[in-house]
């Protein structure tokens, strides 16, 4: 199953996006999505969590 999904998750938001890390490890057989930054295109940041 990890090899049909992509490593990483983008969410768009209004000024950039969220960057998740795709988790399929778990027991349970689900997908956890770990934030790991977020990207503001208007200032040029880029903040990791």
């Amino acid at each position: 199953m990890s090899g049909d999904l992509p490593d990483y998750y983008f969410s768009i938001r209004e000024n950039g996006a969220a960057v998740f890390r795709v988790d399929t490890e778990n027991r349970q057989r689900r997908i956890e999505l770990d934030q790991i930054a977020l990207v503001n295109v208007n200032k040029g940041e880029v903040k990791p969590s």
